[in-house]
C-alpha cells in the first residue's frame, strides 16, 4: 500500500498524510511496526489457535489410540484365558457323568481310565467328597493299591481354594485360585465340577493344572515394546507374565492400588505405580468363567507418552503435517483395532482347536442336538473318539442318520430318550451297538437338557460311552459273589438236602415191608412220601441251580412277588440259621407285594443280608432269643423290603462306609468286605436303593423297590 502510494506521487514524504500512522519520523515508524505485528498477529492467531487445538485433538486422540489397544489386547488375551478354561470345565463335564462315580468311586476303575485323561489335559484328576474335611476320594497320582490321605483339607479350607465350596453350594463349574497343592507340590489352580447325581452333590471332580500351563498363551501374543501381559488370580497374584516366561513371578503380589480397586467392573483402564514405582498405564480385562481372575495388560506412561509426541512432533512443521498426522493417527487406529479384531479372533480359532483337540481324545462321544416338541431331533454337533467308542471307523459313523440304524432291535429310539430328557432333564439309555464284524457290545447314552423353549423344544447335551467292560467286570464280581455265597452254604444246603434224603430212603423201606405185607394202602402211602420229599429236594436242587447260574438277561426287571423271592433265598440259608437257632419272623402281606426287579439279583441281595445276620448274631453276646425278621409293605409307588436283627448293630465308626468296597466288621477269614457293595450295585440296577441303620436291637436294612403296576391298572 506504501509502494502504491509513493508510485502515485502521493504528498506522504511532506507530512501532509491524513492518516497518522503513516506520518514519517521515528513514531510513525513503531506505529507501522506495531500495525504489522498486529495484521500478522491477527491473521495467524486463528492458525495458531487451529493448529493448537488440533495438535491437542491429534495428541489426546493417539493416547486413546495407544489406551483403546492396549483395552483389546487385555480383552483378546481374556478371551484365550476363558476358552482354555472352558476346555478344562467341559472335559471335566464330561468326565463327571462317568459311571464310576455313581455312588462310591471304583479307585480301580478310576486308576484304569482317568490318569490318561489327566495327562492328555496336561495334570491331574481328583475326586473330592464333601465338607467336613473334604476328603480325597480318588487321585491319578496314588494307585488303588497305596492308602488315600484322610482328608485333602485339614481345618478350614485354605486361601486358593475357596472355590470349593461353590462347587458343593450352589452347585456350578468354578476355577480356583493359586494354590500350594497338599497332594502335588508347587503352585497350581484347578477346574472344578459337581457330580450331579439324582440324590444331589456328594463329591467334586477336580482338574488341577500347574500355572505354567497358562504361559504359553502369553508367549505367543506379539505385543509392542515395552507393553507386558499378565494373569492374574482373584486375590491379585501373578499366574503368568511375558516378561518372566520361566515363572519367576509366579504368585507374586501386584501392587498394593491395584489389588484394592473394586472388582465389580468387567473391564477398566487406570495408571499407577508398578512393582518399581514406575508410572503406568494398565488395561484390566475379567475373565468371566473364573470368578476374581483378570487380564492386565500394561505400558509405562512414559512409553506411551513418548510415542505419542514422537509421532505427532512433526506437525509444529505445518497445517499441511498437522492434517498428514490427524490421518496417520486415523489410520493407526484403524490398524490397531484391526489387530486387536484379528487377535482376539485367533485367540478364539487357538481356544476352538484346543477345544477339538481334547475332545478328540476323549473315551467318550460327545453330541448337541436340537430336538423339537414332538421329539424329533436334529444333530448340531458330534465329536469324540467314535472309532474306539462305538467300534464303527469314523467315516462309516457320519454316513450314519442315527444310531438307530446299528441298535438291537427293541431299543428305544432316540427321539424318545432325547424328548425324556427333554422333559425331565435328564434321561440314561443302555443299548447294544452292532459292530462291523456283525458282533454286539453295550453302549451307555446318558442325556442331559440343555435348554427348553417355549414351544417344548429345546437343546440336549449327551455322551455316548462304551460299558463293555464294565458289565462284563460286573457280572465276573456278582457270579463271584454268588459262588462264595454257595461255598459258605454249602454245609447247610447239604444238612438241608440229607433230611428229604433220610425220609425218602425210611419211606422207600416201608413201602417194600408194606409190599410184602400185602398192604397195598400202607405201600401207597409211603411212596406219597417218597414223591414228596423228593419234590422237596428237586426244589432246593432248583434254587441252588437258578442262584449259582445268575439272571439269562443281567438288568431285565419283571415282576417278582417278595414271598417268592424270600422263600427261594430262605430255602438256601435258612437250614444254617435253623441250625444257628435262629428264629426266622416273617411279616408279609397275603398277598404278597410285588416288585419290578430282577429274580436272581434279589434273591442274591436276601441271601447276602440273611448270611450277614447269621454271622452278626454268632458274635453277638448271649441274651436275648436270637431272630431275623423279614418284612415287606407297599408304600404307593414302592415297596419297602426290611431285614433286621436282634444282634446288637453295626459299629458306629463303619456305618458311614457300610456299602463301600472291602469295609466289612468280620474277621479277615470270614468275608472280603465286597458283598455289601455289590447289593448296593444290584439293587441300584434295578432301580430302587438300600441304606442301612441301627435300631434298639441291632441292624436295620431297608430295601425300597419299583412296586409292580396293580392288575387293571
Amino acid at each position: 500500500m506504501l509502494r502504491a502510494e509513493l508510485s502515485r506521487g502521493a504528498p506522504i514524504l511532506a507530512g501532509k498524510s491524513p492518516l497518522p500512522f503513516l506520518r514519517s519520523g521515528p513514531a510513525t515508524s513503531r506505529m507501522r511496526r506495531s500495525a504489522r505485528l498486529l495484521v500478522v498477529a491477527a491473521t495467524m492467531l486463528p492458525v495458531l489457535a487451529f493448529a493448537g487445538y488440533t495438535l491437542t485433538r491429534a495428541y489426546d486422540a493417539y493416547r486413546a489410540a495407544e489406551e483403546s489397544r492396549l483395552q483389546d489386547t487385555a480383552r483378546a488375551l481374556a478371551a484365550g484365558v476363558e476358552a482354555q478354561l472352558q476346555a478344562a470345565i467341559f472335559s471335566m463335564r464330561v468326565m463327571a457323568l462317568a459311571q464310576i462315580y455313581d455312588g462310591v468311586v471304583d479307585r480301580t476303575a478310576f486308576a484304569a481310565r482317568v490318569p490318561d485323561v489327566a495327562a492328555a489335559l496336561g495334570g491331574a484328576i481328583t475326586a473330592i467328597g464333601r465338607a467336613p474335611g473334604f476328603p480325597t476320594l480318588a487321585h491319578t497320582h496314588i494307585p488303588p493299591t497305596q492308602p488315600l490321605p484322610q482328608t485333602t483339607l485339614v481345618g478350614s479350607v485354605p486361601a486358593g481354594l475357596e472355590a470349593l465350596r461353590l462347587a458343593f453350594d450352589p452347585g456350578e463349574p468354578v476355577v480356583s485360585d493359586l494354590f500350594d497343592g497338599p497332594i502335588m507340590s508347587g503352585l497350581r489352580f484347578a477346574a472344578a465340577v459337581p457330580v450331579v447325581r439324582s440324590g444331589g452333590i456328594d463329591k467334586v471332580l477336580a482338574l488341577s493344572l500347574p500355572a505354567g500351563a497358562l504361559q504359553p498363551l502369553l508367549s505367543r501374543q506379539d505385543l509392542p515394546r515395552g507393553t507386558f501381559a499378565t494373569i492374574l488370580d482373584g486375590r491379585g497374584r501373578v499366574i503368568a507374565h511375558t516378561a518372566f516366561p520361566n515363572g519367576e513371578r509366579t504368585g507374586h503380589q501386584v501392587p498394593d492400588w491395584l489389588r484394592s480397586l473394586p472388582g465389580d467392573a468387567p473391564r477398566r483402564l487406570v495408571t499407577g505405580a508398578n512393582w518399581t514405582g514406575e508410572p503406568t498405564v494398565y488395561a484390566l480385562e475379567r475373565v468371566a468363567v473364573a470368578p476374581g481372575w483378570q487380564v492386565m495388560v500394561g505400558q509405562p506412561a512414559a512409553e506411551q507418552g513418548a510415542a505419542a509426541r514422537q509421532a505427532l512432533g512433526w506437525v509444529g512443521y505445518g497445517v499441511a503435517a498437522l492434517l498428514a498426522g490427524l490421518l496417520v493417527a486415523a489410520l493407526v487406529v484403524r490398524v490397531e483395532g484391526l489387530a486387536a479384531v484379528r487377535r482376539e479372533a485367533a485367540a478364539l480359532r487357538a481356544g476352538r482347536d484346543e477345544v477339538q483337540r481334547l475332545l478328540s481324545g476323549l473315551p467318550a462321544v460327545l453330541f448337541l442336538r436340537e430336538v423339537a416338541p414332538d421329539g424329533s431331533s436334529r444333530l448340531l454337533f458330534a465329536d469324540g473318539d467314535v472309532e474306539a467308542v462305538v467300534g464303527w471307523p469314523r467315516e462309516a459313523a457320519a454316513a450314519l442318520a442315527d444310531w438307530d440304524e446299528v441298535a438291537a432291535p427293541g431299543t428305544p429310539p432316540v427321539a424318545a430318550a432325547t424328548l425324556r430328557a427333554l422333559r425331565h432333564g435328564h434321561a440314561t439309555l443302555d443299548w447294544q451297538a452292532r459292530q462291523p464284524d456283525g458282533d454286539w457290545t453295550w453302549m451307555r447314552t446318558q442325556l442331559r437338557r440343555l435348554r427348553e423353549d417355549a414351544d417344548g423344544g429345546g437343546e440336549v447335551v449327551g455322551t455316548v460311552v462304551n460299558t463293555e467292560r464294565e458289565r462284563t467286570a460286573e457280572a465276573r464280581a456278582i457270579a463271584a459273589a454268588r459262588l462264595a455265597s454257595l461255598g459258605e452254604m454249602a454245609a447247610g444246603l447239604a444238612h438241608e438236602l440229607k433230611q428229604p434224603l433220610q425220609v425218602i430212603s425210611l419211606a422207600a423201606e416201608n413201602a417194600v415191608g408194606a409190599l410184602d405185607n400185602a398192604d397195598d394202602r400202607g405201600a401207597r402211602r409211603r411212596l406219597d412220601r417218597v414223591v414228596d420229599q423228593a419234590s422237596r429236594a428237586g426244589q432246593i436242587i432248583e434254587n441252588l441251580r437258578r442262584f449259582a447260574r445268575g439272571s439269562a438277561e443281567p438288568g431285565k426287571v419283571e415282576p417278582v412277588a417278595v414271598a417268592d423271592a424270600v422263600n427261594a433265598a430262605l430255602g438256601l440259608v435258612g437250614s444254617a440259621l435253623r441250625h444257628a437257632q435262629i428264629a426266622i419272623v416273617r411279616d408279609i402281606a397275603d398277598p404278597s407285594p410285588v416288585v419290578l426287579a430282577a429274580r436272581v439279583p434279589l434273591e442274591q441281595v436276601l441271601v447276602n443280608l440273611l448270611a450277614n445276620a447269621r454271622d452278626a448274631l454268632d458274635r453277638a453276646p448271649h441274651g436275648a432269643a436270637p431272630a431275623v425278621r423279614l418284612r415287606a409293605e407297599r408304600l404307593d409307588d414302592k415297596v419297602r423290603i426290611t431285614v433286621s436283627d436282634n444282634g446288637g448293630g453295626i459299629p458306629a465308626e463303619v456305618l458311614p462306609r457300610l456299602f463301600e468296597p472291602f469295609v466289612t466288621t468280620k474277621a479277615p477269614d470270614r468275608g472280603t468286605g465286597l458283598g455289601l457293595a455289590i447289593c448296593h450295585g444290584l439293587v441300584g440296577d434295578m432301580g430302587g436303593s438300600i441304606e442301612a441303620h441301627n435300631d434298639a436291637e441291632g441292624a436295620v436294612f431297608v430295601i425300597l423297590l419299583p412296586a409292580a403296576p396293580k392288575p387293571g391298572a
